[in-house]
Order: C-alpha cells, then sequence, then structure tokens
C-alpha cells in the first residue's frame, strides 16, 4: 500500500508521496466559488481511515472534502457562523464529526453531501446550555471501533463520551450526572440517562487516541510544569513604582 501524506498552505493540499525519499505528488485545489469566499489559511485536516476522502478547514468556518482516489473536489459542508475547533471522519460510517468554537457540534454525511439524520436533530432543538457555555472549545475528536455510536472529544480540561443512540439532555436535565446515576438503581439509571458521559478530573489534557487494540490514550500536562519550562516574565517599569 502506498503511503500517503498530506500538507497545505492558503487553499492548496499538496500530496507528498515518499517512495524511498519525499516527492512531491499532486495538488488539490479548491472549487472556484470557495476560492473566491476566502483568503484563510487550511488549520485542520482530517482523513477518513481508507484514505479516500480528506476534510479541509480553514478559519472562516469553510470546509471541503476531497477524493483523494481521483484528487477532485467531492462536496463542501454548508457554511457555519464559527470556526471548527476540531474535525475527523468516522472510520466505518465515514461520517464527518465537527466541533465549532462555539460548542455546536455538527455531523455530515459525506457519501449522501448532507447532515445526518442525528445532525439535523442537533441543529432543530440545540445543545444543553452547560455544554454550550463552556469556555474552551473541543480540541480532539476520536471514535470508538467497538461503539460506532460513540463520539469521543475533548478539550483542555475535559474528556466526553456522548453516546447518539440516547437522548440529548435538555436543559432541565443536570449535564454532569455521572455521579447521581452511580446511586440510582439500574430501571432509574436508564430512564434519567442521557447521550453524555463527562469528567472533568484532568490536567491540561494535551493529547487523546486509541491505540489498535482499543486502549485510549490521554496525555496531560499539569500547568505547573509548563509555566516552569518558561522563561520568567519581564518585569514592566510603571510610573510612579
Amino acid at each position: 500500500m502506498t503511503l500517503r501524506n498530506f500538507v497545505s498552505n492558503t487553499h492548496w493540499m499538496h500530496m507528498v508521496v515518499p517512495y524511498g525519499a519525499c516527492k512531491l505528488g499532486p495538488t488539490l485545489q479548491p472549487p472556484s466559488e470557495t476560492a473566491n469566499r476566502s483568503l484563510s489559511s487550511v488549520h485542520l485536516m482530517a482523513v477518513s481511515i481508507n484514505g479516500t476522502y480528506l476534510a479541509v478547514a480553514t478559519p472562516s468556518s469553510q470546509i471541503d472534502i476531497y477524493n483523494t482516489h481521483i484528487m477532485k473536489h467531492e462536496c463542501s459542508v454548508p457554511r457555519y457562523s464559527c470556526p471548527p475547533s476540531a474535525l475527523s471522519i468516522h472510520p466505518t460510517t465515514e461520517n464527518l464529526v465537527i466541533a465549532y468554537a462555539d460548542q455546536q457540534l455538527m455531523e455530515f454525511n459525506i457519501n449522501q453531501r448532507q447532515y445526518t439524520e442525528w445532525g439535523r436533530r442537533v441543529l432543530k432543538n440545540g445543545l444543553h446550555r452547560d455544554w454550550l457555555e463552556r469556555d474552551t472549545p473541543i480540541l480532539g475528536i476520536r471514535f470508538n471501533p467497538s461503539r460506532p455510536e460513540d463520539i469521543l472529544m475533548h478539550d483542555n480540561y475535559m474528556f466526553c463520551v456522548l453516546d447518539k443512540s440516547l437522548p440529548l439532555p435538555d436543559d432541565k436535565t443536570p449535564l454532569f450526572n455521572q455521579i447521581t446515576l452511580k446511586h440510582l438503581s439500574e430501571r432509574a439509571q436508564k430512564s434519567q440517562a442521557h447521550a453524555f458521559k463527562i469528567t472533568k478530573k484532568f490536567q491540561p489534557l494535551m493529547f487523546m487516541d486509541l491505540l489498535s487494540d482499543g486502549d485510549l490514550v490521554l496525555v496531560e500536562r499539569p500547568i505547573s510544569d509548563i509555566v516552569a519550562n518558561l522563561p520568567p516574565p519581564m518585569k514592566q517599569k510603571k510610573f510612579g513604582t
């Protein structure tokens, strides 16, 4: 199997094919209407597990999807009012899951070129108020191969498993209800369970991914360790001091 890497600059995606040494391959060009709308540089990319699709996002909220087998533009996601902060393509359904800077979540069916039924339900009903009022954006999205309905997400301080098979909570339902559910009967747990399973016990999360055997890897770094490696701040002399 040929290994392919993609690098990008403003609008252009270059394929690098290693034949013992790196060699520049074909260049993916955005559709003319996309290029005319936005001059933003690419800041997010995601590739499907079989290498067929490449999703490319810009800070101006433009998300284009390319078919890397034929090196052509496949489709574009409807443009949203906020820039995306993370995106990932599901390994089995090939749906594109997008997290935006305002905490909104979207799911887009690449093959059908439209939002999924779950994504349309989110757009119609909205997400929980406490989720939308979080002050740090989603930084990473992954999927559990053994549970295709699960979406794994993290920001700087939170890890979340979103189970799409369960109902989305309304604002009257506690979003962080895992401790409460532990003290209920099994029947009561099922009646009060909702899609979000959230834990906030981490130091700043730097990275999240799944290994081939299904083990989840979370990398955290305490703030004190980060600050310890920074140079001392420059003192600013102020008037009267």
